[in-house]
């Protein structure tokens, strides 16, 4: 009884005065206006997760981010806004994850990556986007699906 009244006391006491260093911070209020990291950031963890097994915890941190992320387009692969898939880095170089994330593009947004793209294949592109849906275990492929993603550069 005597923890809940210090409990207490300690949370009144930060009222007010959020800057104190005894309080907390404030809490934000949505989970995607903390951006995530980079795809390299996500790489790494992903590895860190195959040897613990952490998948639902990285699932967790990561899905419902906002990222903004350079990858690689390759015109067969990106043919219309409703199916394009990237590679997730902005090498062309071999993939060393084989994870191919999803844009889900506007009509607008997809006539910008294209118009930036023009004929060059592969094109590198910058997006921002909410990572809306990532399935990630050890026994099936990784899925990453962006929504709400705008075009910050092609070509």
């Amino acid at each position: 009884m005597k923890h809940l009244a210090l409990i207490a006391m300690l949370i009144a006491g930060c009222k007010g005065s959020p800057s104190s260093d005894d309080c907390p911070p404030p809490a934000t209020t949505t989970a995607a206006a903390q951006p995530a990291g980079s795809q390299s950031d996500l790489a790494k963890e992903m590895d860190s997760a195959d040897k613990t097994g952490t998948w639902q915890d990285l699932r967790h941190k990561w899905q419902g981010k906002q990222v903004t992320w350079t990858v690689t387009r390759l015109a067969p692969l990106c043919r219309a806004a409703t199916a394009c898939n990237v590679r997730p880095f902005p090498t062309v170089q071999g993939a060393h994850y084989g994870w191919m994330p999803k844009l889900d593009l506007s009509d607008a947004e997809f006539t910008k990556l294209q118009s930036g793209c023009g004929m060059a294949d592969p094109c590198k592109v910058t997006f921002r986007g909410v990572l809306s849906d990532f399935q990630i275990s050890g026994d099936a492929p990784t899925s990453l699906k962006f929504s709400d993603v705008t075009i910050v550069s092609a070509g």
